[in-house]
């Protein structure tokens, strides 16, 4: 069951719901002045937050529904449904006069706040005085503010209101959003030369996930990921997956006490692979009998030029395993390049990777033919 039906047996707040709902719908709707929107610019080109975002973060606080020990009312789920929908406002609406978007942007938060109070002395949408607050503190709560910075609990006539708990499900909800649907295809083929780097990889990371869920019986929030393709394809979509990870688990921890305090029984990120279903921990060795492992720098950006360099050296189905190991700051990161290298072939293999990162690039070279790890100058 949606959260509007949910709370569509009463009445009264349901009508003052729609009221805001059907007002942030209009907004969207419509073309938005380039000078009051920082939603693209010369810096960046960001995914979705209209209409399809915030109906995406609306089934995702659904789906968190059934990890609370104690439902929420409905008093909190009429301010929880209107802070969902004005969340990132300030997106659209809240440049300043001259300001760079990027500023727009690191306080969009604040400004879409600042936005419902002034829709609320507008009459625009119909807000008590108590509960304009209180939608203004869920809302500043979605982004990167502590959580102990807004109020634990409010009260409200006979309503209790968990704001900090509401503040902590919006912001994992927002987090989560971050499938396919929120960077089309379509539009990232169109545009994709016309983004600045920083944004190209973050069309990318939605890209390649196909789908969140919620696992009770994990305690986790699951993120399924296509992370096959060619041999520099699998290092770049391991890298953008892993990046996503850090990221959703940053988030995670940012609620954590939070939950633990509700008894909400949602504490870890786990990702798995979208076609074999199996799943990933970037951070472990990948359990194999016989491998080889390239440790490389952090920076290494060259894994073309790696590849035409070892490619000759290469088998399917049979010999060891070929493993990048990335480290800080990315890692430790593990990835499973699906590759083979022949057993024969080790000396040539470490030859040509020092000449095509260079002894910077490549930090270690080692291989195992049962199962001790050794070093290849130890082997040979």
């Amino acid at each position: 069951m949606s959260l509007d039906e949910k709370l569509r047996p009463h009445e009264a707040l349901h009508s003052r719901f729609v009221v805001a709902r059907d007002f942030v719908r209009t907004i969207l709707s419509q073309p938005v002045p380039q000078e009051r929107q920082a939603l693209q610019s010369e810096s960046d080109f960001y995914t979705d937050h209209g209409i399809g975002h915030l109906e995406r973060v609306l089934e995702k606080l659904a789906a968190l529904a059934p990890f609370l020990a104690v439902e929420i009312t409905p008093r909190e789920l009429f301010l929880l449904l209107v802070a969902a929908y004005c969340h990132d406002l300030g997106m659209f609406l809240g440049r300043r006069d001259g300001e760079d978007p990027s500023q727009t942007r690191r306080e969009h938060h604040i400004r879409s706040a600042e936005l419902v109070r002034d829709l609320a002395d507008d009459h625009r949408i119909n807000l008590q005085p108590f509960e304009l607050p209180i939608v203004q503190s869920l809302i500043k709560a979605h982004r990167i503010i502590n959580l102990d910075e807004i109020q634990e609990e409010q009260q409200i006539g006979n309503d209790r209101i968990r704001t900090q708990l509401l503040g902590a499900l919006l912001r994992i909800a927002d987090a989560c959003d971050i499938d396919h649907r929120r960077a089309p295809e379509a539009i990232f083929a169109f545009y994709e030369d016309l983004m600045p780097p920083v944004s190209r990889e973050r069309w990318r990371q939605h890209q390649i996930v196909s789908g969140v869920h919620f696992d009770q019986r994990r305690s986790s929030v699951v993120v399924s990921v296509d992370l096959d393709g060619s041999f520099c394809e699998t290092i770049e979509r391991t890298r953008i997956a892993n990046a996503v990870r850090r990221e959703l688990e940053r988030e995670m921890q940012s609620v954590f006490d939070v939950f633990s305090r509700h008894n909400v029984g949602l504490v870890h990120v786990d990702f798995k692979d979208f076609f074999n279903q199996d799943y990933i921990d970037f951070t472990e060795f990948p359990l194999s009998e016989n491998f080889v492992l390239l440790q490389v720098n952090t920076n290494t950006q060259s894994f073309e030029s790696l590849y035409t360099a070892i490619q000759n050296y290469l088998l399917v189905g049979s010999g060891p395993s070929l493993v990048i190991h990335i480290g800080p700051v990315e890692g430790p990161l593990y990835i499973d390049t699906r590759c083979r290298v022949g057993p024969m072939n080790l000396t040539d293999v470490e030859r040509a990777a020092r000449e095509s990162l260079g002894n910077e690039g490549l930090i270690d070279f080692r291989h195992s033919l049962g199962p001790e790890v050794v070093k290849l100058s130890d082997a040979i």
